[in-house]
């Protein structure tokens, strides 16, 4: 049987998806390549394919950087993000359990409050926050990148929104069987919500280790940086203001592999979790 020719709407579909896909590459084959530009070639040819490809500027960030300094901030982002993410979904997922399948008195006004907090801006909350920690002595070090986002509303709200859609019988069976608030969440909860927790997953690491505002008030000291502040402040000596554009670039082609890991581990779930709903029928 032949198959037919795409017509003209599917054609002129795929050249739309073809713009959109070469606008959202673009910036990453321009990144990648500038990376393995030497400064003079990036001086002469600061968007095109390198024309003598070099990992010197790789070189000196892993191997030359002084004290180390660019490969330890890249560990200290892995480690706040990670241990962010999953405190985060740890406690976002019991608390969404509870609100949606636990009654109690007062939780959806309890609800409500939680979700207003959502529209506070982010710099509302910095001053009080920053004395807060300073004096409990957590300024400049991994508890603060870490505990403050490990209660996220937003994880709540989605979780609480995606178990809303799983039948009450199913936990009231599982009740009646003498299973315990904390088995019937490890058995039924938790496996139903393996699609969205991967979402929140990628999205709260992608979140954590892109984060420039809170770290770069909360830490000064190198030795709990994470990357996203010490990449602006990548320089060959002391006098120079501006980091080499091909050092920058070599830096954000490395500290893109995490994330990009962690999506291509959670993708299929991923992928799932953000086209489907909850697949559990009365």
């Amino acid at each position: 049987m032949r198959s037919r020719a795409p017509g003209p709407a599917a054609i002129a579909t795929y050249g739309v998806l073809l713009v959109f896909a070469a606008l959202s590459l673009g910036p990453l084959l321009v990144m990648g390549f500038d990376a393995l530009k030497t400064t003079t070639e990036m001086a002469r040819n600061p968007a095109g394919v390198p024309r003598e490809p070099t990992l010197v500027n790789l070189e000196y960030l892993v191997a030359k950087y002084p004290g180390g300094t660019f490969v330890r901030s890249v560990s200290n982002s892995i480690l706040v993000s990670s241990g962010a993410t999953v405190l985060s979904l740890l406690f976002a997922s019991l608390a969404a359990y509870a609100f949606a399948k636990i009654p109690f008195g007062g939780r959806k006004v309890l609800f409500t409050l939680l979700i207003a907090t959502m529209i506070l801006p982010v710099e509302i909350t910095i001053p009080p926050l920053y004395i807060m920690f300073a004096r409990i002595h957590w300024l400049n070090s991994y508890k603060v990148q870490i505990v403050p986002f490990a209660a996220s509303v937003f994880s709540l709200f989605m979780l609480r929104q995606y178990l809303m859609a799983v039948p009450d019988s199913l936990i009231e069976a599982a009740r009646m069987e003498g299973a315990s608030h904390g088995r019937v969440f490890a058995m039924i909860v938790a496996p139903l919500c393996t699609p969205v927790l991967s979402v929140l997953a990628v999205l709260n690491f992608m979140g954590r280790f892109n984060d420039y505002f809170w770290p770069v008030i909360m830490v000064n000291t190198a030795e709990f940086k994470p990357v996203m502040t010490v990449l602006p402040t990548i320089a060959t000596d002391a006098n120079s203001m501006f980091p080499p554009s091909e050092y920058l670039m070599a830096g954000c082609a490395v500290i893109t592999l995490p994330v990009l890991i962690v999506f291509l581990v959670f993708r299929r779930s991923f992928m799932r979790g953000a086209s489907l709903g909850v697949s559990v029928k009365e």
